[in-house]
């Protein structure tokens, strides 16, 4: 069966457990995945994929081997409680042995939740969930979040008290970002906002962006801090120094606190505009200036490896310089630090460098600004 438009939040934020099967298509990967997510999660709980009550399969995997899917659908794990087995990918070459798997479904099977990219009215696998009296399709279109949905992202970052102007200015901005995008926005405001009861101001969400020029992602040093005082305070408390990995190593052969640029601005700490930690953001996220190491820009030297290091790892006493992260020296040995010039680079992340002699933070997704052995700013996005 359709599902209608109007039912589609509602029904992923609390699906019905004795379905045997959900399709959820659309031309934006990201939407359908944020829709598969919220699903599962409703479906499992947050312990689901640690009990072993979530199986993954991809349409490769069932294209090599047509029975893994029925297979995965009647297997019994060892923790009680709602099963799901999840194809990613799926297209009308599939409809068959998916159709076969849906037409030996009984009640006690794993949910059946399929993933495709859009599908035509006359698609083969569109029409199996369409016509199947105990399934449902769900179409999902660009079209920007309801109020409902919208309210919905806001209670799960923690954001409570906006005021009006807040709300109005979240809602605008929703239909202008994509979901993860918004996700992450609403991620950082909530980490902005965090001990503060009073509401949200226009003044404070376009403060936050241009002290940061970047979205608070969970990867960042800063959101990680603020997991650590949460969860694991008495760790927290006794923090004396922030370095980050390659810093780290500095401070073993040099002695010296130090850092660059181009990492600093993965912390959420660092301006951008200014290159230097900024207060208002330290504040922010209750760290504390003396915890982070001085920022020089990435040629200039920072120390000398010691006598202790050169004798202990067989090292020459050289000078060691702020460098920088791995994204960005791979930009600059790439030749990429000329006004104009733009890089993208896949691998553990996906990474555009745009150069830029000029800071802007308009429409930023997530920027870092590295220095070149020419003093160039590199926009990371």
């Amino acid at each position: 069966m359709k599902l209608p438009a109007r039912d589609i939040a509602t029904y992923c934020a609390k699906p019905d457990p004795n379905r045997a099967g959900v399709l959820i298509y659309g031309a934006d990967a990201m939407r359908v995945s944020m829709r598969r997510q919220s699903m599962i999660r409703a479906l499992l709980g947050p312990q689901g994929s640690e009990e072993m009550r979530l199986t993954r399969l991809s349409g490769a995997d069932l294209r090599k081997d047509p029975a893994a899917l029925i297979d995965a659908v009647k297997a019994q794990g060892f923790f009680p409680g709602q099963r799901v087995v999840f194809l990613e990918d799926a297209a009308d070459g599939l409809t068959k042995t998916i159709a076969a798997a849906l037409q030996d479904w009984q009640q006690g099977d794993a949910q059946i939740i399929v993933t495709a990219g859009q599908l035509r009215a006359s698609s083969n696998l569109r029409k199996t969930f369409e016509t199947h009296p105990n399934t449902y399709a769900i179409a999902i279109y660009d079209d920007p979040p309801s109020q409902a949905e919208i309210a919905a992202e806001l209670q799960k970052a923690g954001l409570q008290n906006l005021g009006d102007i807040g709300l109005k200015a979240l809602s605008a901005l929703a239909r202008e970002l994509e979901p993860g995008d918004f996700r992450q926005t609403l991620e950082k405001l909530a980490l902005y906002k965090l001990h503060d009861a009073t509401p949200l101001g226009l003044e404070e969400m376009e403060q936050l962006t241009a002290h940061s020029g970047n979205l608070a992602m969970p990867g960042f040093t800063a959101p990680k801090l603020m997991w650590l005082k949460r969860h694991e305070p008495e760790i927290f408390h006794r923090i004396r120094q922030v370095l980050l990995p390659k810093d780290y190593l500095r401070w073993l052969l040099t002695g010296v606190f130090a850092t660059d640029p181009s990492d600093a601005s993965g912390t959420l700490w660092m301006n951008p505009e200014t290159r230097q930690w900024d207060d208002t953001l330290i504040e922010m996220t209750d760290a504390q200036r003396d915890w982070l190491p001085h920022v020089f820009e990435g040629p200039e030297e920072t120390g000398s490896v010691t006598t202790d290091a050169s004798r202990k790892y067989g090292l020459p006493r050289v000078p060691v310089v702020a460098g920088g992260g791995d994204n960005a020296c791979g930009a600059l040995a790439l030749g990429i630090y000329q006004p104009g010039q733009t890089l993208i680079s896949l691998g553990t992340s996906g990474v555009i460098f745009t150069v830029s002699r000029i800071y802007f933070t308009e429409h930023a997704e997530s920027e870092c600004v590295l220095t070149t052995a020419h003093h160039h700013d590199v926009k990371i996005v």
